[in-house]
């Protein structure tokens, strides 16, 4: 059986257009972040098939293909350091990036949400330093995380932009 909006919008005692709005990632489309993840919570735990999307990722920005080691460490909401070690940054943008060939001392990730915390070690962006909440995680080529900047300082977004040409 086929869960459809209908179902976790009656579970969520919320309206189907709202639920057909998160699920379909509309841009135009304001719900609270508290709405948005028990939509797609549920949607999750009733086994949806996320696959019939009509916009699964848009961008704002292009990502450029890089090649700048980087360190990681893996923040717990508290700022505790849940696990560190070294990852490679495989493409940027100047709000997001594609960070791979992670070498951390667990080899695991915490179940609980949690953001990334980067420097740049080598290249035209050494000792930037960022946190980014994780958008997705990729298995085809190793883990791979699709990562979205937060609490990003101006002077690191211009340099960002200044090295990506972004006006």
């Amino acid at each position: 059986m086929s869960i459809t909006h209908e179902e976790i919008a009656s579970r969520l005692n919320l309206a189907r257009s709202t639920v057909t709005r998160i699920l379909n990632n509309d841009p135009n489309y304001r719900a609270s972040q508290k709405t948005r993840k028990k939509v797609l919570a549920l949607a999750r735990e009733l086994s949806y098939d996320f696959g019939n999307l009509r916009r699964i990722h848009r961008r704002r920005f292009e990502r450029i293909p890089v090649d700048f080691p980087v360190y990681v460490k893996i923040l717990l909401p508290d700022d505790m350091v849940f696990d560190e070690g070294h990852a490679k940054m495989l493409d940027l943008s100047p709000v997001s990036a594609l960070i791979g060939e992670f070498r951390l001392h667990k080899q695991v990730m915490p179940v609980t949400e949690f953001l990334l915390g980067i420097e740049v070690l080598e290249g035209e962006l050494a000792a930037v330093r960022l946190r980014a909440r994780i958008a997705r995680i990729s298995l085809t080529e190793g883990v791979q995380m699709g990562v979205e900047f937060v609490e990003i300082e101006r002077e690191v977004l211009d340099r960002i932009k200044k090295f990506l040409n972004y006006g």
